[in-house]
């Protein structure tokens, strides 16, 4: 009997001992190092679930895909306890377009960390350890902050599915595959189920797992939080060029400018400043107002660069001036907009709209003007060269999100970098849910009616807004406007969403009539090619 309970003991501590064990890879705080060359290097950074039995590091691959417009000369550095790096293999830069990276230029990047644990091994436990670095050489022409150019070629489809899912994105790749040893017997290892924290990816509606054509579009990079994407810390503001940063110099005055250097800026001639994605900007004018500018609607969650113009009437960008980029920061059910001005500008007032509406709503009418958006501080900005507005709450929105950002922009004969961060109260969360945020479909040119997404495979969305009692009748019909499909429906609410199911219309292009009592409004749509 004593036996059987030894032997029964045993098998349940050596059942216990190798069960299957997470591995938990993620990136810690990006290390930048200045020169004639930026460099950044981020670590690369693991756990264990599970730190009984004394786990340590065995022999695994890693791959990664990284922006190879912004980041060159990719190099493996810091390697931990006298491990070593093994068959670096790098693809040429057709991901990009995939990935969603800039310029369209993405690098598939693999290798093998060749264990040492039989001499000095890498121990493991919940607590995330440093592995190594992945470095490269930051692009002079980057705009910062600098976020998530690379990813981790972790396939959400086995997320949480042990070992045996675990995949990465391309055909026939394996993705991340880590190693431990137990109890320092690195003569047996063990294949983990391979996790990922933090620069993971927010995948498209349309996406179907595999990239087994250039033209697959994974969806938006999801970065970790705004704090971790890289700053331009390598130019640091002298304006007095004595040695000494803007930052430690006398300020009496508060206004971000060292006292020594007040009498050396000269403003120049200000204009006003509107923000201009390159797709789904609307300017004010379709809207049915007699000014310019633009709203901006972002379907989904990632980070989005728009054009800062000043003066550019008529929403008219040849007659404008391109003075600088602003970034849109959409992660978590969070906004920032962070403005970046070129040399020679300077920025001294700042209105950001944010909403689940194209236009703020003031007293039941539409209105677009800038001292009637929500986010602004109310004193000059101290002729800034960037400046952030956010983390804004933005998690009542549904999806779909819409941002104005206005500026008012000087010319200046010194515009080294003085940055400023405005972060608005709890009381500033974006809300869709009150009478202000919702009016009438008429006289704003189908702004509140959406079909999504554009190109579409199965399914459409189709979101409407408005604030009175209709009858709703969605037609969809075909290019010789033939009806394809009807769908009749009555709504009390101020808004509505209706899932399409399309999959048995092999048809490429489509038209969507929307009637209410009082509006009819039309949308072309695309299926993706079959």
């Amino acid at each position: 009997m004593k036996k059987l309970i030894l032997v029964a003991f045993t098998l349940l501590v050596y059942n216990y001992a190798f069960t299957q064990r997470t591995l938990e890879w993620s990136i810690g705080e990006p290390q930048v190092t200045c020169g004639a060359t930026v460099q950044v290097c981020y670590p690369l950074l693991v756990s264990i679930n599970d730190a009984n039995n004394s786990p340590s590091l065995g022999t695994s691959t890693m791959r990664i895909f990284y922006d190879g417009n912004l980041l060159s000369n990719f190099d493996i550095k810091n390697i931990e306890n006298g491990y070593s790096e093994s068959g670096l293999n790098q693809s040429a830069p057709v991901y990009g377009d995939v990935f969603g990276f800039s310029n369209v230029e993405g690098v598939f990047a693999q290798f093998n960390i060749i264990d040492n644990a039989a001499v000095s091994p890498i121990k493991l436990s919940t607590t995330a350890t440093h592995v190594l670095d992945f470095c490269f050489d930051i692009a002079e022409d980057a705009t910062y902050p600098l976020c998530a150019p690379i990813v981790f070629d972790n396939n959400q489809s086995g997320w949480g599915a042990g070992k045996e899912l675990d995949c990465g994105y391309l055909v026939n790749d394996a993705g991340i595959v880590g190693a431990y040893f137990l109890n320092g017997n690195v003569a047996t290892s063990f294949l983990a189920d391979d996790e990922v924290i933090n620069y993971l990816w927010n995948t498209s509606q349309t996406f179907d797992g595999r990239v087994n054509v250039f033209n697959d579009k994974t969806g938006i990079t999801k970065k970790t939080e705004y704090n971790d994407c890289i700053q331009d810390v390598c130019n640091i503001s002298d304006c007095d060029e004595d040695g000494i940063p803007d930052s430690e110099e006398i300020d009496i005055d508060e206004n971000g400018i060292p006292d020594d250097c007040e009498d050396d800026i000269v403003i120049g001639e200000c204009e006003t400043a509107f923000a201009r994605g390159d797709s789904n900007a609307t300017c004010f004018l379709e809207g049915g107002f007699n000014r310019w500018g633009w709203t901006n609607y972002f379907e989904e969650e990632g980070t989005y660069e728009l054009n800062l113009y000043s003066a550019a009437g008529q929403c008219n960008i040849d007659n404008g001036t391109l003075v600088g980029k602003v970034l849109a920061y959409y992660n978590d059910n969070q906004m920032s907009i962070t403005y970046n001005l070129f040399d020679g500008y300077i920025i001294t007032e700042a209105h950001v709209y944010i909403g689940c509406t194209p236009y703020p709503l003031k007293k039941n009418k539409y209105t677009v003007a800038p001292g009637q958006y929500p986010y602004s501080e109310q004193e000059n900005l101290n002729n800034l060269t960037s400046y952030t507005v956010g983390p804004i709450d933005i998690s009542e929105l549904t999806d779909s999100v819409y941002i104005i950002a206005h500026a008012v922009i000087c010319e200046s004969s010194n515009s080294s970098y003085r940055g400023k961060k405005y972060i608005p109260t709890n009381d500033n969360v974006v809300s869709c849910t009150t009478e202000d945020n919702i009016t009438d479909l008429e006289g704003v040119n189908n702004s509140l009616f959406k079909v999504y997404p554009v190109p579409f495979d199965k399914k459409i969305n189709i979101k409407y807004l408005f604030k009175y009692d209709t009858e709703v009748t969605i037609d969809i019909y075909d290019a010789k406007r033939t009806l394809i499909k009807q769908i009749k429906t009555s709504s009390k609410e101020y808004g509505h969403l209706e899932e399409i199911d399309l999959s048995r219309i092999d048809i490429q292009v489509l038209f969507v009539r929307l009637t209410t009592n009082r509006s009819v409004s039309t949308k072309k749509i695309v299926s993706v090619p079959k």
